[in-house]
């Protein structure tokens, strides 16, 4: 029989809904890391090499990356108003999780004579990753009680973090073993291998979820025919447009999040490109830095978890808002390996804990019944503007052409979010999100 302490940690009467929802960060993780290293090295250098692509073989890569986002953008908040309508959020997990594990794996089997073949399947893995992220998080206010929800949020993201870090080890050793040089070498098997690697580890470790999680909520209606419920799903999301003023300050939040994130996002994919030219890393040296900073990122997200749990969830945001301003501040005097190591270490903390406090301030802030499309309002929130970042990056860098006064105008977007959500009142938010609880259970 179980104690009510564990129902009282868990939210259920038995712990492996938690279980499962842990091994979905530890599983989807594997995609934010080998995206970052081997992906982006496969698609820039062997399918659209540049003697044969010339300057497109610098865009495909991001261009397929941005452009996945934007229609995750568009498709997050219909699919989560879907899913909350008719309690489906476990199936729409599964189904994008095994469609993206899909398109991952023929991404590294599909021969390069088919370029745009591949493409496609990068186009089909962000997207799906993105929608499946979504639905994974909208579990969290199911799961976890209002005192640990970010205690549970910062676990979650310990094991995307070790997990993500366990299965780029493995690909560097493929990659090591394999003798695999862009230069000696350059057949592009082990990143194959890699690539492969990432989509059986993601579906696999995500079969305990598509077991054991299961939306506590009751469908709301009959199922529709698939456009009749589409239609029905935007008027749901037009609605909850209409009628933010009831959410007013987890809207306050999502536009803040929308610039801090955009600017925390658009550091951590550009600072590879200022370690490269200017610093001088070599692939090997960066997958290592990486590494570092997935094992690192454990500790941040469990001390400002517990942070925000025992002080403030506000305050603890407002600290890591604060240290992110310095770290972006700091790489304008970075000159030297050591130093960008330094940084790397500073990254990974206190990026595990904005991370875990930002999800767990939005879990608070969301009411229960709507909880997929909340969270997908928050997936539109970070993908709507994804653009921002990495464009204020390429702008600055194109006029200077340097790489230090493109990575401090994106303190200008942080700042800008940080002022937002300051302002944030995190306990009034969680008044309204259980009355608008209490007002559908009347």
């Amino acid at each position: 029989m179980e104690s009510s302490s564990s129902k009282l940690a868990t939210g259920f009467s038995s712990p492996r809904p938690l279980i499962a929802w842990a091994l979905c960060d530890w599983a989807n993780s594997a995609f934010s890391t080998i995206n970052i290293t081997l992906i982006a090295l496969y698609l820039s250098q062997h399918v659209f090499p540049a003697a044969t692509w010339g300057n497109l073989s610098g865009v495909m890569y991001p261009l397929g990356l941005g452009l996945a986002t934007l229609f995750a953008a568009v498709a997050s908040p219909i699919a989560g108003a879907l899913a909350d309508a008719h309690a489906s959020k476990s199936r729409w997990l599964a189904e994008t999780t095994l469609l993206g594990s899909a398109a991952a794996i023929l991404l590294g089997v599909i021969p390069l004579e088919s370029p745009l073949a591949i493409w496609a399947c990068y186009v089909v893995l962000v997207f799906c990753f993105e929608l499946a992220y979504g639905f994974y998080s909208a579990f969290l206010p199911e799961i976890a009680p209002a005192e640990a929800m970010n205690r549970v949020s910062g676990w979650g993201f310990v094991c995307g973090y070790v997990g993500g870090g366990l299965v780029l080890l493995i690909a560097m050793l493929i990659i090591y073993y394999g003798g695999y040089d862009p230069v000696k070498n350059p057949d592009p098997w082990p990143l194959r291998a890699g690539i492969v690697l990432l989509g059986i580890w993601w579906s696999v470790f995500t079969i305990p979820a598509m077991i054991w999680l299961r939306d506590s909520a009751t469908t709301k209606s009959d199922p529709l025919p698939w456009r009749a419920a589409v239609r029905q799903a935007v008027g749901q999301v037009m609605h909850t447009l209409r009628n933010l003023s009831q959410f007013r300050i987890l809207a306050i939040f999502l536009a803040g999040y929308l610039f801090y994130n955009d600017a925390i996002q658009a550091v951590i994919s550009q600072a590879s490109l200022f370690a490269k030219a200017d610093l001088g890393f070599t692939a090997v040296e960066l997958i290592q830095l990486v590494l570092l900073i997935q094992f690192l990122a454990v500790p941040g997200a469990i001390l400002f978890g517990w942070l925000a749990d025992r002080v403030s969830p506000w305050r603890t945001l407002m600290l890591c808002l604060a240290l992110w301003a310095l770290l972006i501040a700091g790489a304008w005097f970075v000159r030297e390996k050591s130093h960008f190591w330094i940084m790397g270490v500073a990254l990974a903390f206190i990026m595990g804990g904005t991370q875990a406090v930002s999800r767990g301030i939005m879990g608070l802030l969301t009411p229960r019944q709507r909880a997929a499309e909340f969270f997908g309002f928050m997936s539109l929130s970070s993908k709507a503007a994804a653009f921002l970042g990495p464009g204020l990056f390429a702008a600055v860098f194109y006029v200077t052409g340097e790489y230090r006064p493109a990575i401090l105008s994106l303190l200008f977007l942080l700042l800008i979010g940080w002022a937002i959500a300051s302002r944030v009142d995190v306990a009034a938010g969680r008044k309204a999100a259980l009355a608008a609880e209490e007002s559908v259970m009347k």
